[in-house]
């Protein structure tokens, strides 16, 4: 157990390592850290399972905490968009203190998907999980053939 490592990090001693004062190595050491990872870079990425069958396509995102009004889903040019929109400000007044949150954002996924059949698609939001089945449209022939003229 004390041998485990967390994902990108190294075991540094101080004074045995000339790489501690390497300041270029310290910053790229620093801005990999994992528990950094969720808040500075990137934390906004949406996490999507995407199953696929021969009827249908179902994508799961997790949304953990989201209110379903915030939550919106677009399927615009064969391009599959959804996301959530947060603006919520928090005040509080007490014992002569004033506190006052904002957190303002919006993050979005969109996902190419080929024929489906969009008047079926079907979305459902629960327990955290944003749950879209899109069922694939019939394949139409779309071959002919072409008489030559003269």
């Amino acid at each position: 157990m004390f041998g485990m490592i967390p994902y990108g990090r190294k075991n540094v001693v101080v004074g045995r390592n000339p790489d501690l004062w390497n300041m270029d190595r310290l910053f790229d050491n620093f801005l990999r850290d994992p528990f950094l990872a969720g808040s500075v870079l990137g934390g906004t990425q949406i996490r999507t399972d995407i199953k696929e069958s021969d009827k249908a396509y179902v994508f799961e995102a997790e949304l953990p905490g989201v209110k379903k009004e915030d939550i919106f889903l677009e399927l615009k040019d064969d391009v599959l968009t959804f996301g959530l929109e947060q603006n919520q400000e928090q005040e509080e007044d007490r014992d002569g203190y004033l506190c006052r949150e904002r957190r303002v954002g919006s993050v979005r996924r969109s996902f190419r998907v080929d024929r489906v059949a969009e008047a079926d698609v079907k979305a459902s939001y629960t327990d955290g999980i944003l749950r879209i089945v899109l069922p694939k449209a019939e394949q139409v022939e779309t071959s002919r053939r072409i008489e030559i003229d003269g």
